[in-house]
């Protein structure tokens, strides 16, 4: 089983690759997508999955490759009632629907998100997290993938993070923590169905207040699923971490 999902990783890779133009890509998130890559921790993340689930999924690979996609959903609905941390076939079941047309994305969307909100990973085990960045470059999901919010592009998530979406799935964040503002992280956003997904790798800061008394905003990768409708639009010369982001990439 690990040898048939090493191939399919660098398959999707090198797909990515040749596919690359006309695609709904941000600039920039291929090569962004090889640092992030969660091939290389697949071995590790395998351990926590049951053997009997990663055989239904193996199963549903099987008629993914064949394109017989309703039955390959089958399989990996199987494998995830068998293991409901299977995000494997979670993915794959994503995939499976993107590739059964359009009309699926609001399926596609509720799946991935629940991966993305279940926030398994934190720190070393952050690769979880890194589901978030295949997605926004894996040819499966092309026809459902974009960067149309509707012209929405601002959030602040009760007062503890800002994120602002620019042109061409560009996105920033800024975590906050009692009045202290991070630093301002660069990352990338893509749209499916009602969700906006972000992606973003936030460094841990330390902040001094006094010789006693100083605060940590502790900083992760972070895969964030936001429902359109949560977000609204804002002049980007409004949002204040803004002219941070430009003074530091005049």
């Amino acid at each position: 089983m690990k040898k048939v999902f090493c191939i399919f990783f660098l398959s999707l890779l090198c797909l990515g690759i040749v596919l690359a133009d006309g695609r709904p890509l941000a600039d920039g998130i291929e090569a962004y997508s090889v640092k992030y890559s969660i091939e290389p921790h697949i071995p590790e993340m395998l351990k926590s999955i049951k053997a009997v689930s990663m055989e239904y999924n193996g199963q549903g690979y099987v008629l993914y490759e064949q394109n017989r996609y309703k039955e390959a959903v089958s399989r990996f609905q199987q494998a995830i009632s068998a293991d409901s941390g299977n995000t494997f076939a979670k993915y794959n079941m994503a995939c499976s629907y993107a590739l059964m047309g359009g009309e699926y994305s609001a399926k596609v969307a509720g799946i991935l998100a629940s991966v993305a909100n279940e926030n398994r990973g934190w720190g070393d085990q952050a690769y979880w997290n890194y589901w978030g960045v295949q997605m926004m470059v894996d040819p499966d999901l092309d026809s459902v993938r974009s960067f149309d919010t509707g012209g929405a592009n601002y959030l602040n998530f009760h007062g503890l993070s800002e994120y602002l979406l620019l042109s061409g799935g560009k996105a920033l964040i800024q975590i906050s923590s009692e009045n202290i503002r991070g630093p301002v992280t660069e990352g990338y956003f893509c749209v499916i169905g009602e969700y906006v997904f972000m992606f973003f790798d936030v460094p841990t800061t330390e902040h001094v207040v006094s010789e006693r008394d100083y605060r940590i905003i502790w900083g992760s990768v972070v895969w964030q699923a936001v429902p359109v409708s949560k977000l609204s639009f804002k002049e980007v010369s409004m949002v204040k971490f803004y002219e941070e982001y430009e003074r530091k990439h005049k």
